[in-house]
């Protein structure tokens, strides 16, 4: 009874075909590895965008207040938030070019919203009551927002502001 196994030639070869099969699953993954953005690109520098319009949003259409509103500080007043019964203050702050965007929910520690914001508009578009007394709500806001990034894309939402917040 003789048994048969592989000779040299085979197992070299099987080992070469192998190893050739291996090499591209390997540069498969190094090239979806490069793919992905990274925090500096142009795509994630955008989604940052996205989100802080997002976040800022959220606020606008719960806000009954409107206290200031500049391109630079925009303060609300919001429900209560935080559990302690009282209505919250939010306020945005953005100090210029290049500096980030931040929100502070009662005079707390600063969040970070957006890094490194090149530009940052507001349009608002108010609506008056003409009751006893006046009355001045919010309708809706308009943001642009644009990253030092020249490679990231200027953002550009209208907000409702669905609870009318009061202007005084």
């Amino acid at each position: 009874m003789t048994r048969r196994g592989f000779t040299l030639i085979e197992t070299l070869l099987s080992m070469a075909i192998s190893s050739i099969i291996l090499g591209a699953i390997a540069s498969v993954f190094v090239l979806m590895a490069r793919s992905m953005p990274d925090d500096t690109s142009a795509l994630a520098r955008t989604n940052q965008l996205t989100r802080g319009i997002d976040r800022f949003s959220f606020d606008i259409s719960w806000a009954t207040g409107l206290v200031q509103a500049t391109s630079a500080k925009v303060q609300l007043t919001v429900p209560d938030c935080t559990g302690d019964g009282v209505d919250d203050t939010v306020v945005y702050v953005w100090s210029g070019a290049g500096s980030p965007w931040t929100r502070t929910v009662n005079n707390g520690t600063p969040e970070v919203v957006c890094e490194a914001v090149g530009s940052l508009t507001f349009l608002w578009r108010y609506r008056t009551v003409t009751t006893t007394p006046v009355i001045k709500t919010l309708e809706y806001v308009r943001v642009e927002i644009s990253s030092t990034n020249a490679g990231a894309r200027p953002v550009l939402a209208n907000i409702s502001a669905t609870s009318h917040a009061r202007i005084p």
